[in-house]
């Protein structure tokens, strides 16, 4: 993929969470409540490994996916810049 934060988001993450987070095909990402009840291991972790509830499929490189660790990082940094008061030039 090659890609990093929002570029990133866009081609891999969009066509299910959509463009600005808030859900199409799967739950919505972007919500505050959804957020700041889950650390960065916790973001990391699911974009790596995927979730049973509700199912998605890990995106690391070591679980089939197209994802090295430093991209999931730079997901879990832009989802993070969703979050009220902070800084989205922190990218």
């Amino acid at each position: 993929v090659g890609k990093r934060g929002a570029d990133l988001y866009a081609a891999v993450c969009a066509p299910c969470h959509g463009d600005d987070g808030a859900g199409v095909h799967a739950p919505s990402i972007r919500e505050a409540s959804y957020l700041a009840g889950r650390t960065d291991e916790d973001l990391t972790q699911s974009i790596s490994y995927g979730s049973a509830n509700p199912k998605m499929p890990g995106f690391l490189d070591l679980m089939g996916g197209p994802l090295d660790a430093a991209q999931v990082d730079s997901l879990v940094r832009l989802m993070r810049s969703w979050e009220p008061g902070s800084d989205p030039d922190s990218q």
